[in-house]
Order: structure tokens, then sequence, then C-alpha cells
């Protein structure tokens, strides 16, 4: 788990420079939809490591994209932006802690298979929001690129 989520700092900057913040997003989502699906497959400890690496990398494609949206809106202000994204990335690391201490509580009195499924339900809401946030860039961008086209006639 931890390698995929600390391999997007090796990269530094080129991540969100080489996909849009949006489409990772997406892959990250559907990264987590696909590691919930192999941790549904059998309970085998290699499962188990699979299911959790996917778990990793798709995690850290949300989290980077997530973050670079945030600095992204904050680019005109750079002590505001510092501050945001600061802000975000201790509400995430809070709300992380969180799951996790009650993740076991859902798993134990769930159990193992509802809980996995439980998320990949919450990822698949993600994926549609997301998919949506998309795709209402796109039309957006769309529109600003008519209306500068508008103005060069």
């Amino acid at each position: 788990f931890l390698m995929p989520v600390s391999s997007p700092g090796r990269l530094g900057p080129r991540i969100p420079t080489t996909a849009p913040a949006t489409i990772s997003m997406l892959l990250g989502t559907s990264i987590l939809m696909v590691a919930c699906g192999v941790l549904l497959i059998n309970r085998s400890f290699a499962m188990y490591m699979v299911g959790l690496t996917l778990v990793g990398s798709g995690w850290a494609g949300v989290y980077v994209a997530s973050s670079a949206l945030v600095s992204d809106i904050f680019v005109q202000e750079p002590r505001l932006r510092l501050a945001a994204q600061g802000a975000m990335d201790t509400s995430l690391i809070l709300l992380s802690a969180l799951s996790n201490a009650l993740s076991g509580l859902l798993v134990r009195s769930m159990g193992w298979t509802s809980f996995v499924q439980l998320m990949m339900a919450a990822n698949a809401t993600l994926f549609v929001w997301c998919a949506a946030y998309h795709l209402w860039t796109v039309v957006r961008w769309h529109k600003v690129v008519r209306a500068l086209q508008q103005l060069e006639k």
C-alpha cells in the first residue's frame, strides 16, 4: 500500500501536467473499484496484497489530482494556495485516521464482503461525481474557446 501511495511524490510536479486532474481522479476511482473486486475474489494473502497495492495506487491518483485542483484554484494567491493545500491535506489525513479507526469496527459488524461492497459503492459514487465534474469542465472550456473565437472575428 505504501509504495503505490508514495510513488506520485517521487514523480513530482509532472503528474498534474501529464494528465488533467479530473482524468487522474477518474483513473484513481476506477482502480479503487477494481481493487474492491480483487478483494472480493477470495481472502487469500496474495489477493489481499494485490488488492491493497491497487488501493494504494487508486488512492494516490485521487489524492494527487484533488490536491492539484485545490492548488490550481489558488494559483493567483501563493499564500492562500499554500494555506488551502495545507488545510486540505490536514483534513484528509485526519479523515483517513478516523476512517482507519472505524473500518475495523465496520468489518467486525458488517463482515468483510459487505464492507468491501460498501467501499465499491462509495467509489462508484465518487467515480460518477468525478465524471460529472470532468464533463462540466470540458463543456465550460469549450464555451470559453468559442467565446474567444467570437472575439477574434
